[in-house]
């Protein structure tokens, strides 16, 4: 029997622990039990916050009495409401809270944590990590800047969720102690605590001496509870030597399971545990564990066999595709993905990547999962990609090397297309066989292509639907009996109402077989219903903010807005919600995306400002610089929401008053300036836009995205005025489009937009200023060569056309002048 199970864990969940362990997906939180014993600075134990209450209220004489006395938060802010209390308190807290002894919590950095929280001001674990060197660990207290976790696996975070004793100067204002401390911190920018929460109503955590009773600074999250084995498969424990009566039935309600054990003997027994499940592992150099870790952790691996989850959308009602509607054949058998499951088993050590594209609801996730599963059939690896932040190219590299069969499954690779990008140059690098299955909309799908031309591509666009396909999938829904008001057609009376009707659009098609628009008109009547739940409408109309953009609600923002059940629950029947919504491994999501798209048109303008709003000012706690760069998956929605198309389409009333209430949150974001700009552009409002794109190029100089905002603007302003100042800012401009060009070449990302805006305006700014037009025409031909030499524009028939039609406009400049 393992060491574990002897302290009363399952079975299943040492299995599950272990796994996700090894995979280092678990977060430990620390609090007084975790360093019960230890000797302080001044030479007394660390006892638990009772202990330090009584001492306390002695020492200073405040003649509180039980339970008062033993009331830490009571006592500490009756201290410091006295002025010459503050002093000698933060003296004897720094005192005993530094040059602490550890005893047997050196055990505690042995392992690959996700990241280690704690709710205590001593510097034990920062002693430990002393005395192990103290490689790759960086030490933060609640109000430091967020910073996001290293990708690098022998790298790790600690966070001091109420300050650090090492801190205290004069007095002890960093530190959470008091009520009132407590209270105040609620009207601090979030921060660390919101990156809290986020973690933990999601992963899996080891608590480790912490009762979480009074943590009333995390008192909402830790009510809604830890839901790690319900959204990720691995069970949450709280460790303690003993429970209480009634504890052990709230820990469970809260998601945690209980283990009776100091920290001592329960962390000696997940050591020996995790040693022997490494040991049972293949034999691997630490290197390729590591890499192997950073994979699991960015990437799900997709197995035939994988455990089901608790409820599946019905696949036949336009829902999103999962997983297991392909492991199920739900899905038709395409002749374009069987041709693609051959090419990416070709035995070369070359790189390929097969992207497909298309509208909303055509078969692209549905395509790449098919494709996956064809080939995890013949004996293949496949990983989904998780898309929760960049992921480590050199890593997968390393992984590849000793499983050249695994294959990389990225759906809506958009975003990330700069990152496969290095990956496709560092596995020609090594010569490692690379297999790549991407998907991306039809409007984006250029970009990314021209991201992936150091490997072979193959692309596959699903629209519009062949006379081939839709037999196929007609006739399956035929055999599946869900030909709904088709049923008893000839296939070729099915396409002629699919081509005639529907335009060859898959999405609204299918909709029509069987009313799917009933849900529409159930969530409508939901919606509109003036009896209906306001809470429930809120979130809805919210989820439906995210989804619209492909993105789930996370969950602790769909958990704050959901009080009266769990999300399960709420997803579930016998829950009216049942067949709307579910849930994913990042949060909440309605059937599809269009389907969101629709729920969302069905928001009032004040609703949207609000909801919209409200997630932007939530998503701000959690981006920093270090998000924007890693692209994590609140930074990729808070993108989206401050889109000025977005904006100006959700608010044409209010646009400016939305951006100017994120201002205090986001004046250092220099993608908020660009988005401001380009709304005043759009209004015309010329100094407006100049003054807010050059606040963008400041705060980023080295970026190419915002010298192209600025070029552009300076571009527009250009051809609408015909004085001094137009040719001011042309030529500004045409400088700032230059420089983003080389700015995106130096990084290896170049893209078309300064090209084609130069161009455009180039023609127009020819006519405008004949005084200008010699030296216009030599910028033309300098930007000309570079366009010609740039794969951007060689590499498909469109880029070729766009180039063509620029040189036959230019060419009609010259034939006119004649």
């Amino acid at each position: 029997m393992s060491e574990l199970m002897r302290l009363g864990v399952s079975a299943d969940d040492l299995a599950l622990l272990l796994r996700a362990l090894n995979e280092r997906a678990v977060n430990l939180l620390t609090g007084a039990g975790a360093s019960f014993g230890v000797v302080g600075g001044d030479g007394h134990e660390l006892n638990g916050g009772p202990d330090l209450a009584r001492e306390l209220n002695a020492r200073f004489n405040l003649e509180n009495e039980e339970p008062d006395c033993s009331d830490l938060q009571l006592v500490y802010g009756d201290i410091a409401a006295t002025p010459q209390n503050r002093t000698p308190l933060a003296e004897l807290l720094r005192a005993r809270f530094t040059h602490c002894k550890p005893t047997w919590q050196s055990i505690l950095v042995e392992f690959p944590w996700k990241r280690i929280w704690t709710l205590n001001i001593d510097d034990v674990l920062q002693r430990v990590v002393a005395d192990s060197g103290g490689l790759g660990v960086k030490i933060f207290t609640w109000d430091d800047a967020l910073s996001v976790r290293p990708l690098a696996a022998n790298e790790s975070q600690i966070v001091h969720l109420h300050s650090r004793a090492s801190l205290i100067q004069g007095d002890a204002g960093r530190l959470i102690f008091s009520l009132k401390q407590y209270a105040a911190r609620q009207e601090v920018s979030p921060g660390w605590h919101a990156e809290f929460r986020s973690e933990f109503v999601r992963k899996p955590f080891i608590v480790c001496g912490a009762r979480l009773r009074d943590e009333f600074d995390l008192a909402t999250v830790l009510e809604i509870g830890n839901k790690s084995r319900e959204r990720g498969g691995c069970p949450s424990f709280i460790v303690l030597k003993g429970f209480a009566p009634g504890e052990e039935a709230r820990f469970r309600r809260q998601g945690l399971v209980p283990v009776a054990a100091t920290g001592d003997v329960f962390f000696a027994a997940l050591r020996s545990d995790y040693q022997a499940y490494l040991a049972a592992q293949p034999s691997q150099t630490p290197q390729a564990r590591a890499s192997a870790a950073l994979v699991r952790a960015a990437f799900k691996q997709l197995t035939l066999v994988a455990p089901r989850p608790r409820r599946l959308l019905d696949f036949y009602a336009s829902a999103e595709c999962q997983w297991h509607h392909v492991v199920d054949e739900l899905d038709g058998r395409l002749e374009y993905v069987e041709k693609a499951a051959i090419w990416l088993q070709d035995p070369g050590r070359d790189q390929r990547v097969v992207l497909i594209s298309g509208g909303p609801v055509c078969g692209k996730s549905t395509s790449a999962l098919r494709i996956a599963a064809t080939l995890n059939a013949a004996g293949r690896e496949t990983w989904l990609f998780r898309a929760e932040e960049r992921f480590d190219e050199e890593a997968v590299c390393e992984y590849l090397a000793s499983k050249p069969q695994a294959v990389l499954v990225f759906d809506d690779c958009a975003d990330f297309s700069n990152s496969l990008t290095s990956l496709i140059g560092a596995a020609a690098k090594r010569q490692l066989q690379l297999r790549v299955i991407a998907t991306a909309e039809a409007w984006r799908v250029r970009g990314v292509h021209a991201d992936l031309l150091a490997a072979l591509v193959l692309p596959v666009d699903l629209e519009p639907v062949p006379r081939r396909h839709f037999d196929s999938i007609f006739a399956l829904r035929r055999q599946r009996g869900r030909l709904g008001r088709c049923t008893g057609m000839k296939s070729l009376d099915g396409w002629l109402d699919f081509k005639d009707h529907y335009s060859r659009r898959m999405l609204e098609w299918l909709e029509s077989l069987e009313g799917a628009r009933s849900y529409r008109q159930v969530i409508s009547q939901i919606l509109e219903s003036v009896a209906g739940n306001a809470a429930d409408r809120r979130l809805l109309l919210t989820c439906a903010a995210t989804h619209r953009f492909g993105y789930s609600l996370p969950f602790q923002f769909a958990s704050a807005l959901n009080g009266k059940m769990s999300l399960e629950e709420f997803v579930e029947p016998p829950s009216p919600y049942a067949e709307l919504t579910f849930l994913d491994e990042k949060g909440l999501r309605l059937r599809s995306r269009s389907f969101a798209i629709h729920v969302w048109s069905l928001a009032s303008p004040k609703e949207r400002f609000d909801i919209s709003l409200y997630l932007a000012k939530q998503l701000s706690a959690l981006v920093v610089p270090q998000s924007i760069t890693r692209r994590t998956y609140p930074y990729r929605i808070l993108r989206e929401l401050m889109d000025c198309d977005v904006v100006a389409r959700d608010l044409p009333e209010s646009a400016d008053r939305w951006y100017g209430e994120l201002l205090p949150l986001m004046s250092w974001n220099s993608r908020y300036w660009e988005q401001r700009a380009l709304l005043a552009a759009r209004r015309n409002q010329d100094e407006t836009a100049y003054s807010f794109a050059k606040k963008a190029v400041s705060i980023h100089p080295r970026d190419a995205f915002p010298h192209t905002t600025l070029g552009t603007i300076c571009m527009q302003i250009s051809v609408r005025r015909a004085d001094d100042v137009g040719i001011e800012r042309f030529w500004e401009g045409a400088w700032e489009l230059d420089t983003s060009r080389r700015l995106a070449l130096e990084k290896g990302n170049e893209w078309e937009h300064p090209y084609v805006t130069f161009f455009t305006y180039a023609v127009r700014a020819y006519r405008l200023y004949p005084s200008q037009a010699a030296r216009i025409a030599d910028a033309w031909d300098e930007w000309m060569r570079a366009a010609d030499s740039s794969a951007l524009f060689r590499f498909d028939r469109q880029g070729q056309a766009q180039l063509k039609e620029f040189k036959r406009q230019w060419l009609g400049l010259a034939v006119r002048d004649r």
